[in-house]
C-alpha cells in the first residue's frame, strides 16, 4: 500500500496551486491533526522534485523554522515555479524568516510572500527587510502579526528607500509599531519606494505617527488602499488624513474602523473630505464615537459625492435619526451604507 509521502508527491508534482488544509479535508476529523503535522514534513520533501506548482499555501500547520529551511532550499533551486507563498501560522520564527530571506535574495520568481500570524520577531523582519534590497520581483509581502516592533519597521522602512523592485503591497498590522515605527515607513515611502497598498492597523500609533503618513497621501498618487484600523488616531489623526486627502489623493480605500475614538470633530473633517474628494470608493468607519452630528455632516457631503461606492459607519454612537438620515441619502444611488 502506498504510503502518504508517495500519494502527496504525486499531487504536488501534478497541480498548479495546492493547498495543504484543503488536501487533509479528506481525512477524518480524529486524523486531521496528525495528517496536518505530517503532510506538512512530507510536503517540505515532495517539493524539491517540483517544478509546475505556482501557488502553495501552507496554513495553520507546524512546520516551523525546520519546514521553512526546506522550503527556503526549494525556493533557490533552478527551475522554482512558485509565485505565490502563503506560510501564515506555520510556527515559525527567527530563524526560519532569515532562512526565507537568504532565499529572497536569490530568487527571481516568488511574487507574493504571506508570512502573517508567525513570530519572526525584528531580527526575522530585518533579514527580510535586507534581502529585498537584492530582490525585484516580489510584489507583495505580509508580516503582520509577527511581532516585529518598531525595530522592525525601522528595518522596513530602510528597504523601502534602497528597493528599486516590484514590492507594492505591505501588509504590518498588529505588530506593537509606535510612532516612530510609522513614521520611519512614511519616509521610506516618500523617498524611496511608492507602496500602492498599505496596512498598519492594529498598532498604537496614534495622530503624531499618522501626521507623518498623511503627508505621503498627499504626494503619491499611486497609493490606493491605506489600513489605519485600530491605531489610536482620534479626532486630530482623522482631522489629518482628511486634510491630507482632498481633491487630488489616489486612494480608492480608507480604513479607519474600531478603536480610533473618532467623534464629531473628526466625521466633520472626513464629511468635508468626502465633500472633496472624486477618488474614494471604500470607507470604514464602523466603531468610533460619531454621533448624530457628525453622521449629519456626513449625510450633506454626500449629496455632492458620486464616487463613493461603501460606507462602513456601524457600531458608532448615531441614534435613530442620524440612522434614517443616512438611509436616505444612500438609498436612490449605488452607494452602500453598512450598520
Amino acid at each position: 500500500m502506498r504510503g502518504q509521502t508517495e500519494i502527496l508527491s504525486e499531487v504536488v508534482c501534478t497541480v498548479a496551486e495546492f493547498h495543504l488544509r484543503t488536501y487533509v479535508r479528506t481525512f477524518s476529523h480524529a486524523q486531521m491533526a496528525a495528517a496536518l503535522s505530517e503532510s506538512a514534513t512530507v510536503l517540505s520533501r515532495a517539493l524539491l522534485y517540483c517544478d509546475s506548482l505556482a501557488v502553495l499555501a501552507i496554513q495553520g500547520c507546524s512546520i516551523g523554522d525546520v519546514g521553512a529551511g526546506t522550503i527556503s532550499a526549494v525556493l533557490q533551486r533552478g527551475g522554482c515555479a512558485i509565485r505565490s507563498l502563503r506560510l501564515e501560522r506555520s510556527e515559525i520564527r527567527s530563524a526560519g524568516a532569515k532562512m526565507l530571506a537568504s532565499a529572497l535574495g536569490r530568487n527571481h520568481v516568488l511574487s507574493e510572500l504571506s508570512l502573517r500570524g508567525n513570530t519572526i520577531l525584528a531580527a526575522g523582519a530585518t533579514a527580510i527587510a535586507d534581502s529585498m534590497v537584492r530582490n525585484h520581483t516580489l510584489a507583495r509581502l505580509d508580516l503582520a502579526m509577527n511581532a516585529i516592533g518598531t525595530e522592525g519597521a525601522v528595518a522596513l522602512a530602510r528597504m523601502l528607500r534602497l528597493n528599486g523592485g516590484a514590492l507594492v503591497a505591505l501588509e504590518i498590522g498588529e505588530n506593537s509599531i509606535n510612532a516612530k515605527g510609522a513614521a520611519a515607513i512614511a519616509a521610506g515611502m516618500q523617498s524611496g519606494r511608492a507602496l500602492a497598498s498599505l496596512g498598519i492597523g492594529g498598532n498604537c500609533i496614534g495622530p503624531e505617527g499618522v501626521r507623518d503618513i498623511s503627508q505621503v497621501l498627499g504626494r503619491n498618487r499611486e497609493f490606493r488602499i491605506l489600513n489605519l484600523r485600530k491605531c489610536d488616531i482620534g479626532d486630530e489623526g482623522a482631522v489629518r488624513i482628511a486634510g491630507a486627502m482632498g481633491a487630488n489623493c489616489g486612494l480608492r480605500m480608507l480604513n479607519l474602523a474600531g478603536g480610533n475614538g473618532i467623534g464629531d470633530q473628526g466625521a466633520t473633517a472626513i464629511a468635508d473630505m468626502i465633500r472633496r474628494n472624486r477618488e474614494l470608493e471604500v470607507l470604514y468607519l464602523w466603531g468610533n464615537n460619531i454621533g448624530d452630528e457628525g453622521a449629519a455632516k456626513i449625510v450633506e457631503a454626500l449629496g455632492e459625492n458620486h464616487t463613493l461606492r461603501e460606507l462602513y459607519i456601524g457600531d458608532n454612537e448615531i441614534g435613530c435619526e442620524g440612522r434614517n438620515a443616512l438611509g436616505a441619502a444612500t438609498s436612490a444611488r449605488p452607494l452602500k451604507c453598512y450598520f
